[in-house]
């Protein structure tokens, strides 16, 4: 879970447990990727990504995850509160869903994690 918003992450990790899953978080896009290469933590199935953080945005993230080798070893959900980015397809990313839409989350979780 990598989102700037704290309470939003919060929020998110809280529901990807409710599903027994395990929810790791990361502040911002910098720490998502060192935590990748944490070897206390277990390698996440999905990365569930903000668009819109500061001071790495999601878009930046996806370039920096794409120059790593393992780079296919993490699928991205991409989760916005921007409606033009909903509604197209982002290369690198299985899905966008709109924020806060925690149903649609628990849905794609079934369907990629």
């Amino acid at each position: 879970m990598v989102d700037d918003d704290r309470d939003v992450r919060e929020t998110l990790a809280e529901a990807v447990q409710t599903t027994g899953r395990l929810a790791f978080i990361a502040a911002g896009g910098a720490e998502a990727l060192h935590r990748l290469d944490d070897p206390d933590l277990p390698r996440p199935c999905l990365i569930i990504l903000d668009w819109k953080m500061f001071p790495m945005n999601g878009g930046e993230f996806l370039e920096r995850l794409a120059l790593r080798q393992d780079s296919a070893e993490f699928p991205v959900l991409v989760v916005t509160g921007d409606s033009a980015l909903h509604e197209r397809a982002v290369p690198g990313v299985l899905a966008t869903l709109q924020k806060p839409d925690l149903e649609g989350l628990l849905r794609l979780l079934d369907e990629y994690a």
